[in-house]
């Protein structure tokens, strides 16, 4: 029986009504949720309905955000196809659109789908106003997490909108408790709606899917071009167990190796002489372990690309890259890739399945998933003149690798040639993974399984969509692959028990009355029913049936059990007698009215408990230990007593768009400007220039030698300057000795009198800013009009230089000679260590701003009176990036 859903904002018959769908619309519209639903389940169809229902209760607009172009592609004809009326009328945003012209796009229609950069972009900009928006659907929802997009678009969506509800959506969140926790704190998600595919509702709705796992033979060749790596590591392995670092039993594992550096990092900073040489040994290894796995795993094309990547990439530079590659064994290994093609077992099983498929059935659809590019290509090869066989690649957009990637339009048309049989074998990389969906792709081929649940569930979820599909993963035999595909299934197993862990500390209810599907209506054979009746019924003919032998009462139980009264039972929840509800107190009557009112309410309180755990009380004779804190965090607890002021503006360096950091100061409601700053990365009000460093950022800007050079710009550029480090484990780096990276903190704070704040992650980085502007912005209304006027007189539109701060304020101050040496004066003593007498003998001796400038030490010295700190600071101020010659 066909069933199809009425609502006023969508076409008739094009939506088919099922009750799941309609029971997750309910609790979707009573607040922000996450909905977790397998594969193929018609997770987008909950969506469609959600922003339906909200655009007709609100005059905002629906916004849809999809991690990739091709996927924004996909939601937004399945938006034109389902959305009925013209004042919707569904638009599509990508960064492929110019900024200029995306402006004035957004106010065009009433349903947006997005990609999330694009979105994050043009609000910090100052381009996209989200105070109107009545709802943000976030597809992948499983992205939500640390610095990502989809991640930033929530935190400043839920800051800016004045109602704000979200709809996250996954099939995947992940198999850690801390990673869901983590999502649903991002979407600020009230419940979690989840339903498996052996839910009675779901399973008349989902295709079949064969899930069989291949094993196949490495062959010899590639094992004896593996051979002399598997001995190298297995010395140094060896080396390092006599050593006491590497400790694990068995084989030589990633973990093992992971464990052995941890190890040999407390053995640094226990300043044990050999442990420098462990860590070095054991960064070889690793990479070694990386290279045996992909020529065993892979195939020869995968390992030719770990070492091109290797020569070029970001770590080229290092000591064990070099090490690496300038081994006799690795270059005649080199030598022996560039001559062999691709020889692996895998590629030959590709072809025999490819070739199977298309004779059993022409019409199929086959999506075979690896995960580098070079093996795309011999894959590519491999299936080129094979009988029926249109072969077409889908990878990303970076250059990287074996070359240039795709575009974002290139992306979207060979995904429409897939579709629509002009290709018919689609071999993608992980960029193919989540959310495509293809109606006639019947079999997925995994050339290797993957540890990632996430990506294992997305992988497999490209099939059986429409119809039964077919899911075959390659294993090499005696090899990594057989420890990550039994990884996977393992984390995939506890992926529901960890979203039920963080669905269970909710404090929401669950929201069964159906109340929000009233203006939903279901047409069944000429018959229009309400949607509430439709679900009602659905759950009728599911309900679970007892026998009369399941639900006997049991007759070894006590008489006594059964006339207990409510109030006797442990609330859920309750874990000692010090949360136990309090009783009447001794020598008060029992049978007092007002008592027994108060004992019955207690008891209907016990009984509509929420079922989360609530938090233990604290004992009185327990002392809680502080927990520690961050540097910046002493800074943060002044947010409070901060008087009630907006902030000064904070203008921000507009190559950091793509960090967290903004985002999240717009959504903490900070008056954001964006712009190309020369130096640093924040400017707050016109005096404050902060410079931003991850701990990543700061150690390598002290080992290649920038850092000094940019903290004498830095002090230059601005009356108050300031270093944040964000992140943590700075004197956990292997590359730089602690005593290297205190040497360089003091010589920031005593020397160029640079303060350094540390922040624990970019949410951290974001607040110390805001309260900092907030701090700012009341220090100057607290000036007097004089002081605020002599500050006022030396602020150029932006700090760049000494020298154009110089210029700038020359010309600002053009006018009579009185007026000119005035504002020259007022110039100088914002200089540490200047007061108006010294800056008067310096115009005296040198005329003017631009000469003093220009003035070598030996002639600073010469001005009566002059210190060698004063000097150094008139020095360090204009001619910051030049050495003094001491006396």
């Amino acid at each position: 029986m066909s069933v199809r859903l009425q609502h006023d904002g969508l076409r008739d018959g094009v939506v088919e009504a099922r009750a799941y769908q309609l029971e997750a619309v309910d609790v979707a519209l009573s607040g922000s949720t996450l909905l977790v639903l397998p594969t193929a389940a018609g997770k987008t169809a909950v969506a469609w309905m959600v922003m339906a229902e909200m655009l007709r209760r609100s005059d905002g607009w629906a916004l849809m955000v999809a991690p990739t172009v091709a996927l924004v592609k996909q939601h937004l004809d399945d938006l034109q196809n389902v959305f009925e009326g013209e004042a919707v009328k569904p638009i599509a945003m990508s960064g492929a659109i110019p900024a200029s012209k995306r402006e004035g796009m957004w106010q065009e229609s009433r349903l947006v789908v997005s990609t999330p950069q694009v979105v994050r972009n043009d609000v910090n900009r100052g381009v996209l106003d989200l105070r109107d928006c009545c709802v943000l659907v976030i597809d992948e929802a499983h992205h939500a997490t640390g610095e990502r997009g989809e991640a930033q678009v929530a935190d400043l969506y839920l800051g800016l909108a004045d109602e704000p509800l979200i709809l996250g959506m996954t099939a995947s969140p992940g198999s850690k408790t801390e990673k869901v926790q983590e999502i649903c704190e991002r979407l600020a998600v009230e419940r979690i709606h989840m339903r498996s595919s052996n839910d009675g509702m779901l399973a008349d709705h989902l295709a079949n899917l064969d899930i069989e796992e291949m094993r196949v033979r490495v062959p010899d060749e590639v094992r004896e071009l593996a051979e002399p790596f598997v001995r190298w590591q297995e010395g140094i392995v060896d080396r390092e167990r006599r050593l006491g670092r590497y400790v694990l039993p068995g084989p030589v594992s990633h973990s093992g190796l992971a464990n052995a550096m941890e190890r040999a990092n407390v053995a640094v900073r226990r300043g044990e002489s050999d442990a420098y040489g462990s860590m070095s040994r054991i960064g070889l290894a690793m990479s070694l372990h990386h290279l045996i796995n992909h020529l065993l795993c892979q195939g020869t094309a995968a390992a030719r690309e770990f070492l091109d990547r290797k020569e070029s990439g970001a770590d080229s530079e290092k000591k064990n890259t070099r090490n690496l590659l300038r081994d006799p064994r690795v270059r005649d290994l080199r030598s022996s890739l560039a001559e062999l093609g691709e020889i692996h077992s895998k590629v030959g099983a590709v072809r025999r399945l490819v070739r199977q498929r298309l004779r059993r059935d022409s019409e199929s659809r086959i999506i075979v998933f690896a995960t580098f590019r070079d093996t795309v290509t011999a894959l590519d090869a491999a299936l080129d003149g094979l009988e029926g066989a249109r072969p077409v690649q889908f990878i990303g957009q970076s250059k990287r690798g074996s070359g240039k990637g795709l575009t974002p339009k290139q992306q979207v048309e060979r995904i429409e040639t897939f579709r629509s049989g002009e290709g018919n074998v689609l071999i993608a990389t992980s960029v193919g993974e989540e959310g495509l969906d293809i109606p006639s792709a019947d079999l997925v081929i995994f050339y290797e399984p993957v540890p990632s649940e996430i990506r294992n569930i997305q992988r497999r979820g490209r099939t059986g969509r429409h119809r039964d599909g077919d899911v075959v993963v390659l294993i090499a035999e005696d090899t990594r692959d057989e420890g990550a595909r039994a990884a996977a299934l393992r984390r995939e197993e506890n992926m529901h028990r960890a979203v039920a862990r963080v669905r269970r500390k909710l404090a929401r209810s669950a929201h069964l009355d159906l109340s929000n599907l009233n203006h939903f209506r279901v047409i069944a054979e000429d018959e229009t029913i309400s949607a509430a009746e439709f679900v009602k019924s659905i759950r009728e003919q599911h309900r679970p049936e007892l026998h009369a032998s399941e639900v006997a009462s049991d007759t070894s139980a006590p008489e006594s059990a059964a006339i207990l009264p409510p109030s006797t039972f442990r609330p859920r929840g309750q874990t000692g007698l010090e949360q136990f509800p309090d009783r009447a107190k001794p020598g008060e009557d029992a049978t007092d009215e007002s008592s027994k009112q108060k004992e019955d309410s207690r008891v209907r309180d016990i009984e509509s408990q929420p079922e989360s755990e609530p938090e233990p009380e604290k004992s009185a004779e327990r002392t809680e230990l502080p927990r520690p804190v961050s540097a910046a965090q002493d800074l943060l607890d002044l947010e409070e007593s901060l008087p009630d002021v907006p902030g000064a503006t904070v203008t921000a360096d507009d190559r950091e768009l793509n960090s967290a950091v903004v985002a999240r100061l717009k959504a903490l409601g900070a008056d954001i400007k964006i712009a190309r700053l020369e130096t640093g990365d924040f400017r707050i009000g016109e005096r404050i220039l902060v410079e931003r460093k991850t701990v990543r950022d700061f150690v390598d800007s002290l080992v290649d030698g920038r850092l000094l050079e940019q903290a004498s710009r830095l002090v230059g550029a601005a009356p108050r300057s300031l270093l944040l480090i964000e992140g943590e484990g700075l004197f956990r780096s292997p590359r730089v000795h602690p005593h290297a990276l205190m040497g360089a903190l003091t010589t920031l704070a005593l020397d160029f009198g640079i303060p350094v704040v540390t922040t624990k992650d970019g949410a951290e980085t974001a607040r110390f800013l805001t309260v900092a502007s907030r701090r700012e912005e009341s220090m100057l209304d607290g000036l007097t009009p004089r002081a605020r006027d002599r500050l006022e007189a030396v602020k150029p539109e932006f700090w760049t230089d000494p020298v154009t701060q110089a210029a700038a304020a020359a010309r600002q101050l053009r006018g009579s000679e009185d007026d000119e040496r005035s504002g020259a004066v007022t110039l100088l003593i914002a200089i540490p260590s200047v007061d108006e007498d010294l800056a008067s003998r310096l115009l005296n001796r040198f005329g003017t701003i631009a000469g003093l400038v220009w003035a070598d030490e030996e002639e600073l010295r010469q001005v009566d009176g002059i210190t060698e700190t004063q000097v150094r600071e008139i020095w360090r101020t204009f001619r910051s990036g030049e050495r003094l010659k001491n006396r």
